[in-house]
């Protein structure tokens, strides 16, 4: 395990070792085409025993970094990750430490969350990982995606083991043309309803 300038270890250090660790799991990453499934046919008959599959084929995208405009709340998405997993996050605050991690607990439940106004990592001991991890209202509201960018000096991952630390890919939901077009139905909306009520006859006591 590589250790840091301050000769201790933290999720930093073990996403190192998570990404650099070998072992007899091995993914195959890479559009699904005729020549990756035969890698990944060949590369599973080497590996199995008992019948214990070590192969798959896995299209890797990265890993999502998914931020609600509306809430602040973030998700983390590991479905294009390799492996689609995720082991080890870091994110590091730039903004001089306004995370909001107050009721945030280990979304892996083991003893590796560090968790603070600045920084919000943690790892998975058993190197098994999650697909989604929900981290709450971790952010304030309203933030454009280049303000989401540049919130963070660190936002990586490690997908399965061997894969390597990873930049997060960075995600607003809902899309601004999308609150624009909810904003416009509900506008259109209202003053239909308005109309409506115009045109209704008149009752007199």
């Amino acid at each position: 395990m590589v250790i840091d300038a301050t000769h201790d270890v933290d999720n930093t250090d073990i996403g190192q070792a998570f990404g650099s660790y070998t072992s007899s799991l091995q993914i195959i990453n890479g559009p699904l085409t005729p020549d990756t499934i035969v890698a990944a046919q060949a590369l599973a008959a080497s590996h199995t025993t008992a019948g214990e599959l070590h192969a798959s084929v896995h299209i890797s995208t990265g890993a999502s970094l998914i931020y609600d405009i509306n809430t602040g709340s973030v998700t983390l998405d590991g479905t294009m990750a390799t492996g689609g997993t995720i082991t080890n996050f870091v994110l590091e605050d730039s903004e001089g430490g306004l995370l909001n991690t107050g009721s945030l607990v280990d979304p892996f439940g083991g003893i590796f969350l560090d968790a603070s106004a600045c920084i919000v990592a943690s790892s998975d001991g058993s190197g098994i990982g999650l697909t989604m991890i929900g981290l709450g209202l971790l952010l304030p509201s309203g933030l454009t995606l280049t303000q989401l960018q540049n919130y963070f000096n660190v936002a990586t991952y490690v997908g399965t083991f061997d894969s390597g630390m990873q930049q997060f890919n960075f995600e607003v939901v809902p899309e601004p043309g999308s609150l624009l077009l909810l904003l416009a139905t509900g506008l259109l909306a209202g003053r239909n309803q308005r109309r409506q009520r115009a045109k209704q006859p008149q009752t007199t006591a």
